[in-house]
C-alpha cells in the first residue's frame, strides 16, 4: 500500500499511528525508495512515497486504506488554500510580547509561517525559533488570510 502526500500518516510514528489497535494490522516492511526496513520499529516515521507491506485480514487492510486515505474535506481545503503574506504589529501586552516564536504557538495557532521580523529598521529574514517578540516588532507571516486573522 503507498501512502500519498496527503496522507494524515505522513510525519507521524507508527506508535502514534496506532494500526494495530486501529485496524488490527502489523506492518512487516517498509520500501522507502532504494531503501527497505524490515520489521520497523515504533519509532518508524511514514513519509510520503512509502510503500507498506502489510499483514492483515482483506477486512483489515481495507480498513486501515481508509484510515491513511486523505477525507475529501482536507483535499478540498488544501486545493482551496490560497497563501497570502501579513503584517502584524506587537502591541503592548500582545499574547506575543515576551514569548519566543516557539513558545507563542504561532504557526499552530495560524497555519502560518513567520518569514520575517523588522525591529528598529533591521530586518530579520527566517528567524529562529528562540526569536524572542518585543513591543513594536513588525511580524511578516505567509499563511491562509482567514485564519490568521481570526487568531492575530
Amino acid at each position: 500500500m503507498e501512502v500519498k502526500p496527503e496522507s494524515p500518516a505522513v510525519g507521524k510514528t507508527l506508535m502514534e499511528l496506532k494500526w494495530r489497535e486501529r485496524a488490527g494490522i502489523n506492518v512487516a516492511m517498509i520500501n522507502r525508495g532504494s531503501i527497505t526496513i524490515h520489521s520497523p520499529e515504533s519509532n518508524t516515521i511514514i513519509y510520503p512515497g512509502d510503500i507498506l507491506n502489510i499483514i492483515g485480514t482483506d477486512t483489515q487492510i481495507r480498513k486501515l486504506s481508509s484510515i491513511i486515505r486523505p477525507d475529501k474535506k482536507t483535499i478540498e481545503q488544501q486545493d482551496n488554500y490560497q497563501p497570502k503574506l501579513h503584517k502584524l504589529l506587537v502591541r503592548k501586552n500582545s499574547f506575543l510580547e515576551g514569548k519566543s516564536l516557539k513558545e507563542s504557538k504561532i504557526k499552530d495557532l495560524t497555519d502560518g509561517i513567520v518569514v520575517g521580523i523588522e525591529r528598529n529598521a533591521e530586518r530579520i529574514v527566517n528567524p529562529e525559533s528562540n526569536w524572542v517578540f518585543q513591543e513594536n516588532d513588525m511580524v511578516w507571516i505567509v499563511g491562509d488570510s482567514a485564519k490568521i486573522q481570526s487568531t492575530l
